[in-house]
């Protein structure tokens, strides 16, 4: 009994604070509760929007169109035969300047850069060989379609609480492959020889 009442007069001081400040608690829960079902309810608006405008389908008013879905880096090109029934082009959108061009004669021509160099910054997080877990930071330097080659150092994510992992950097290379928005899966050579596979974003 000694020590509930220990307890309960530990606890006193905050529940009386709580008490005090009770109207400001709900307000601040009733915002928090806002914001959550607030942002659902526009998420499921903006998903219903993002499908309506990738969709894929002519409306009987519509003799072509070009979808462009940067997350997929694809652009599809929908036009309707005189049967009736439709052809859709799909090309690679890569995230660089691209071209979609009307000629004279109504025919929708698309116009990009397989490859070429580049230099875009990049972040990642994976593992080496040897075992270790990695932060990687770089930049891409060369591209073609979805591959991209980069250059960069990567540190032992270790260092986050022991300084002297930070002796552990490497140099490495890496090639990735994009899978998504800016997100690619890239395997690394570092100059210590060891292979490792890491989460690479594009900034």
């Amino acid at each position: 009994m000694e020590t509930l009442n220990k307890v309960i007069a530990w606890l006193k001081p905050t529940v009386d604070k709580i008490k005090t400040n009770l109207k400001h608690y709900l307000l601040l829960v009733a915002l928090i509760l806002l914001g959550v079902f607030g942002f659902k309810d526009c998420a499921k608006i903006q998903k219903k929007q993002d499908k309506q405008a990738s969709s894929a389908v002519l409306t009987p008013d519509q003799k072509e169109k070009v979808v462009v879905n940067p997350e997929n880096h694809t652009i599809e090109v929908v036009t309707k035969n005189a049967n009736g029934t439709t052809n859709t082009t799909t090309t690679y959108l890569p995230d660089r300047p691209t071209q979609i061009i009307e000629d004279n004669n109504g025919k929708i021509k698309i116009i990009d850069h397989k490859f070429g160099v580049e230099k875009r910054p990049y972040v990642g997080v994976g593992g080496s060989a040897d075992g270790t877990p990695r932060v990687h930071a770089g930049v891409d330097l060369f591209y073609y379609k979805k591959l991209d080659l980069g250059t960069g150092l990567d540190f032992n994510a270790g260092v986050l609480d022991q300084v002297s992992k930070f002796n552990d950097t490497r140099a490495s290379i890496n090639v990735s492959y994009n899978v998504w928005s800016n997100t690619s899966i890239a395997v690394s050579v570092d100059n210590r020889k060891f292979v490792g596979v890491f989460l690479k974003v594009r900034l």
